[in-house]
């Protein structure tokens, strides 16, 4: 108990994940003791939580935090880069593509989260410098409508709503734009939209985008592979664009099936 007293760490700083445990095990004695006998049946799902947290590989990134890391501050200059006044990189990637819906919730929560905190610790000109942008790809499965987020709050609403004083801004991408958060879509100023098929979307599309016409729709249904439509404060009227080809390509080409298939029967032949 002693020891645990003695490495306590100020609000705010980073501790190492060993002391969870410990920690929680004595607040629980601490409450056995005066006689609350009720208090480990109401935290035995945040106790199985824990153990997941402190056990499972999917969780050692959390788990591991680089040596010098001792505040949200050094942590995201760490993450971005940032060394002597400058960046050295102006693109981080975080791969969750492996990830679970828990896990990536909670990940692209907190990491949200923290940046936001620290963003608005910033005063006058400063909140002008060093602009962030997120890139949420599919977006969808963590800027959801109408759900109970694990951390109770969706991060991304509030960073759509205030974050534009912070010079903190989203870009979100998404192939289901039926099931994202309402609030986070209102506050957008620009889209992209390519070909849409699936009805649900293209009347959820129609329904937030009151200027929204006909033509629009018809427009986006026919767009072909690398076609988008694009509106808003970035152009002064309407553009049907044909996007550039990356260069190198992503490999993201589909399977062809019928192909696959004529060639799996004649090495059987």
């Amino acid at each position: 108990m002693q020891k645990v007293l003695d490495e306590r760490i100020a609000n705010g700083e980073f501790f190492d994940s060993k002391f969870l445990k410990i920690s929680a095990d004595m607040v629980l004695l601490e409450e056995d003791a005066r006689g609350n006998r009720q208090i480990r049946s109401f935290t035995s799902t945040m106790l199985t939580r824990l153990d997941y947290f402190l056990e499972d590989t999917d969780c050692e990134f959390m788990r591991n935090v680089p040596s010098g890391i001792k505040d949200s501050k050094t942590y995201l200059n760490n993450l971005w880069g940032w060394e002597e006044d400058r960046f050295t990189t102006q693109l981080v990637i975080i791969d969750t593509s492996e990830l679970g819906i828990d896990i990536l919730e909670t990940l692209t929560s907190v990491i949200s989260r923290l940046i936001f905190t620290e963003r608005k610790k910033l005063e006058n000109d400063d909140r002008r410098k060093k602009p962030i942008h997120l890139i949420l790809d599919e977006a969808h499965r963590y800027i959801k409508k109408d759900v109970k987020y694990l951390l109770k709050e969706n991060i991304f609403e509030k960073i759509a709503r205030e974050g534009r004083k912070y010079s903190l801004y989203l870009i979100v991408s998404s192939q289901r734009p039926s099931e994202l958060s309402e609030t986070v879509l209102s506050q957008c100023s620009n889209f992209i939209i390519h070909r849409i098929q699936n009805e649900v979307d293209m009347r959820y599309i129609n329904a937030v985008l009151p200027y929204f016409s006909e033509d629009f729709t018809n427009k986006i249904k026919q767009s072909l592979p690398g076609e988008a439509l694009v509106f808003g404060n970035c152009v002064s009227m309407p553009l049907h664009i044909t996007v550039h080809p990356a260069n190198p390509e992503p490999n993201s080409k589909n399977c062809k099936v019928a192909e696959e298939w004529f060639l799996t029967s004649n090495e059987k032949l």
